[in-house]
Order: structure tokens, then sequence, then C-alpha cells
């Protein structure tokens, strides 16, 4: 008798492993995505890559030395542009999985009241 492969749905195969650097609160400010629903982050990256496609990320917090390792779905790609006064080219993250609830919770503790008001110069 075979055994049947049995897919966790709240563990996506993810496709790729991004890392972003975050050196203070108004630097994850300007990458936070609050408007998509469970959050998102902002990404830069010059690599292509397609819009519901799962991708792995670190996120370091350099003045606190942490890190927080995540999944997300892509839901927002700012592609490289031959303008250079546009966007900087990158992905936005949505968080998914078991975790997304708890990630969403940590930056916006860390934020405190950043959270809450828009961000003077947005990464994306």
């Amino acid at each position: 008798m075979q055994s049947e492969a049995v897919m966790d749905v709240d563990k996506p195969e993810v496709t790729d492993l991004l890392q972003l650097s975050i050196r203070d609160k108004i630097a994850l400010h300007s990458h936070y995505m609050p408007f998509i629903r469970h959050g998102g982050i902002f990404i830069p990256t010059d690599s292509t890559y397609q819009f519901g496609e799962t991708i792995g990320m670190v996120l370091r917090f350099l003045d606190r030395g942490k890190k927080l390792v995540i999944t997300g779905k892509v839901v927002w790609v700012s592609p490289q542009s031959s303008n250079h006064n546009s966007h900087n080219p990158g992905v936005g993250l949505q968080f998914v999985g078991n975790t997304r609830k708890d990630i969403q919770k940590a930056i916006e503790a860390y934020l405190g009241d950043l959270a809450k008001r828009p961000a003077l110069h947005q990464a994306y």
C-alpha cells in the first residue's frame, strides 16, 4: 500500500528567500504595508516574481539584534524602471501561514504609534 503525501496548506511551497535589514523604526515604517490584509512588507529586489508566488524572507532588526523569518505571498510588484525618479524595484509580500498574525503584531508593537500613520517616505 502506498502512502499519500499530505499537503499542509498553511505551509506553502517557498520559491525563493529574500532578506531585508532594517536599521531602525523609520526604515521599517517605510517598508511596512499596513493596508495589506494581515500585513505586508516591501522588499527591494531586482529579481522578477509573479503575483501569488510564495517567498520566504528574513527580516533583520539591526538596532535590536533580532530577526523574523516570514513567509509571504507576492501581492505587489514594482518593476525596475529606466526612470530613476520612479519607485524602487521590488515586491510587496503579504504575510501568510500560521504566524502571520504574530508577525503583524510584532511589527506593529515595534513601530508603536508610527504603525497608525502613513510613512513620509515609502520604500514602495
